[in-house]
């Protein structure tokens, strides 16, 4: 599973440090792991410091993941009991590493002049503990499996949590909130939950955002004037146009069942991205892209099975649109 690993490094480490939500992410993916980037000094720093506990050599510790982030305190959000920790933003990393069956979590700033391990986590939080049995029955694992990797407080900016679909309008107050990391299989999930409502809702797998399409769908011509388009995210939202003889507009935005999400999040783990242009009998046109992150390249028949996923995702609004999910 070791060719399945990614660095998750932030694009915009020095933009964030202007930013003022409060431990805000941004990632992207460079390539998979094989050392062809060069990992940020706080990375490097935090594997050194591993290196040191196990009395082993940093090169038999792998980098799992490194994902950008503003910490809030002097602390980097990851105290002692009774530290006493000043307000201050901090441009930093988390970063994931493993050695042999067991990972480990290190906060740090981007130099690696501060590091902090995150203990063991002792008794997850019941909002932990939700995350695990969603993402357990989401994709079938054993939730003993499962790997809290970190929980951490946080307030979000926004009712979205932060994870912010252009059609989905959100409440602009502070939500009180956590965030939690999950690992199973040399993959990490991010979770993010309020205190509003404890169900957890995925933010990101191994650094792609949530609030980024993972599946395209469209369809025009034939004798019935189709003009339909679909997006599908892995939060959970489907967010359908219907434009026969008008501009694409009107937005049918619906809920995907548990269903349909791990149908979904199990294509985007296993299957290489790519991209589907059918005609279909009728003369329409479908054009489909998959963005994923797995190796396994997808037959003629999972691409059909996929674009007809999405054709019957968009079936409510083929004459009009879907009345609204409540936003939040």
């Amino acid at each position: 599973m070791s060719g399945k690993l990614h660095f998750i490094i932030g694009l915009f480490i020095f933009l964030l440090a202007a930013c003022t939500s409060p431990a805000v992410q941004t990632a992207t993916l460079p390539p998979m792991d094989g050392g062809f980037i060069q990992p940020p000094a706080g990375a490097l720093q935090a594997r050194r410091d591993l290196a040191r506990q196990l009395n082993i050599s940093p090169q038999r510790i792998t980098i799992q993941a490194i994902e950008s982030v503003i910490w809030q305190n002097s602390c980097l959000e990851a105290a002692d009991p009774g530290e006493i920790c000043q307000e201050q933003q901090i441009p930093g990393l988390i970063v994931t590493l493993r050695y042999g069956e067991r990972t480990y979590t290190y906060h740090t700033d981007l130099e690696g002049t501060l590091i902090r391990p995150l203990r063991a986590i002792e008794e997850p939080s019941k909002q932990a503990l939700q995350a695990v049995q969603f993402l357990a029955g989401l994709l079938g694992y054993n939730p003993e499996a499962i790997e809290i990797l970190s929980e951490r407080p946080t307030t979000f900016s926004d009712g979205c949590l932060e994870i912010a679909i252009a059609e989905i309008p959100c409440t602009q107050l502070p939500v009180e909130g956590q965030i939690i990391r999950l690992g199973i299989e040399n993959h990490i999930y991010e979770f993010r939950t309020s205190t509003l409502d404890t169900n957890p809702i995925l933010a990101s797998v191994d650094g792609y955002l949530s609030s980024v399409p993972a599946l395209n769908w469209s369809r025009e011509g034939s004798t019935e004037e189709y003009c339909d388009g679909l997006k599908v995210y892995l939060n959970g939202w489907s967010v359908q146009y219907y434009c026969r003889g008008q501009a694409s507009q009107n937005p049918g935005i619906m809920r995907l069942t548990p269903e349909q999400l791990s149908r979904l999040l199990r294509w985007f783990i296993r299957l290489q991205p790519f991209e589907f242009n059918q005609s279909s009998a009728d003369g329409s046109q479908i054009r489909m892209t998959l963005n994923s992150l797995g190796l396994e390249e997808a037959d003629a028949p999972t691409r059909l099975e996929i674009s007809e996923f999405a054709a019957n995702l968009l079936a409510p609004v083929q004459r009009g649109t879907v009345t609204p999910f409540p936003f939040p």
